[in-house]
């Protein structure tokens, strides 16, 4: 396991990041039903500017945001789908990338943040026989 070691500004600056793109996914998904379609890239051409504009989404958070609403449409078309203010972003490698062994670098509604992370310690001892492995 790997866990973020966020300094309280950082910790702000995520959940703050998760409680809008989880409120432009309730967004996204009253479009979507209204128009009783799961098809991302219609969704994506209706909803884009407003998104980025209404919720200050990075172009990245807010094709995620599309995705995973279209998604989670696409499984039960006859309910409008409802995000919780701490459900899940989906992180590509635009929006979180891996700094060596020590830190992340991820995208928030601030601009990007470097933080620590902690490795549990199952792979911490995997890691450690990698690299002696590797030498």
């Amino acid at each position: 396991m790997v866990k973020l070691d966020t300094s309280e500004d950082q910790h702000k600056s995520l959940l703050e990041t998760m409680y809008k793109f989880n409120e432009a996914c309730n967004d996204i998904a009253e479009t979507a039903f209204s128009i009783k379609s799961a098809n991302k890239a219609k969704i994506q051409q209706l909803v884009y500017r407003d998104v980025r504009n209404k919720f200050g989404l990075s172009a990245q958070l807010a094709i995620r945001a599309i995705a995973k609403t279209a998604e989670a449409y696409k499984r039960d078309k006859t309910i409008k789908p409802k995000f919780k203010p701490t459900g899940a972003i989906v992180y590509d490698q635009r929006i979180l990338s891996w700094k060596g062994l020590e830190s992340v670098s991820i995208l928030s509604l601030n601009g990007r943040l470097k933080v620590l992370i902690r490795i549990g310690e199952y792979q911490s001892g995997r890691m450690e026989r990698l690299l002696v492995v590797s030498k």
